[in-house]
């Protein structure tokens, strides 16, 4: 089994609590601070909000371009590479992971 990977706040009451079990346990695990991501986030903005009809909705969506990403971080915790397929399994109900 590889080392767990932690993405934390370093202010997380929840993700403190996970840190001490770990330690606890003796177990090897890396962290991800999530703050950075958040900042990262923050910076793009939320746009601004305007109502429209369902169907104007839809046209502006098929109208839509799909833009290429930066790619992916040198440093990312988990190696992906562009282009790699990946699963991904909710935490908190699924059971089986979506492709």
């Amino acid at each position: 089994m590889s080392e767990p990977i932690l993405h934390d706040f370093d202010w997380s009451p929840y993700a403190e609590k996970v840190r001490v079990l770990l330690a606890i346990k003796g177990l090897a695990w890396r962290s991800v601070q999530v703050a950075a991501w958040e900042q990262r986030v923050r910076a793009v903005g939320h746009g601004r909000r305007s109502d429209i009809e369902a169907g104007e909705a839809l046209e502006v969506a098929r109208a839509a371009a799909p833009t290429t990403g930066a790619g992916v971080a040198v440093d990312d915790p988990s190696r992906l590479q562009v282009g790699q397929r990946v699963t991904v399994t909710p935490d908190d109900y699924g059971e089986v992971a979506v492709a």
